[in-house]
């Protein structure tokens, strides 16, 4: 697949559901990066969060937190409806859990936010985002 045509399928603004409130992040039109769980050769938008500027990479993964007194299991129909598998849930928090795009793709992850961010029970709809390393 053409890399121009997957880079024009990442959206010009993630919407991040947090538990301290929302962040946006803007794409950086002008950087695009190479990463990829099954071809690591696939180009990533690269998006800054808008106020703090440094860059962040999108991988196919997505943590999610339930509602209190919730647990994943109890949505994990209407998580593998949004694209995603769980992939992993902390025995020390049987709310909380990462999910991944069935695909294995960021791409996916980053399109189907929207799908999880609609499902009543979760809290928390995070990407994970990775940038460099800060010494300190």
């Amino acid at each position: 697949m053409d890399p121009n045509s997957i880079l024009a399928r990442f959206p010009p603004q993630i919407t991040v559901r947090a538990s301290d409130g929302p962040r946006f992040y803007a794409r950086d039109p002008g950087l695009d990066a190479q990463i990829g769980m099954r071809d690591p050769r696939r180009p990533v938008a690269v998006y800054r969060e808008e106020g703090k500027g440094a860059p962040v990479v999108p991988t196919a993964r997505v943590f999610v937190l339930c509602r209190e007194a919730q647990t994943v299991a109890e949505c994990r129909e209407e998580i593998e409806g949004a694209g995603f598998e769980i992939e992993r849930v902390p025995k020390s928090a049987p709310h909380g859990a990462w999910l991944i795009a069935r695909s294995g793709e960021a791409i996916d992850a980053i399109v189907a936010l929207e799908l999880l961010a609609q499902i009543e029970q979760l809290a928390v709809v995070q990407p994970e985002l990775v940038g460099e390393l800060e010494k300190r």
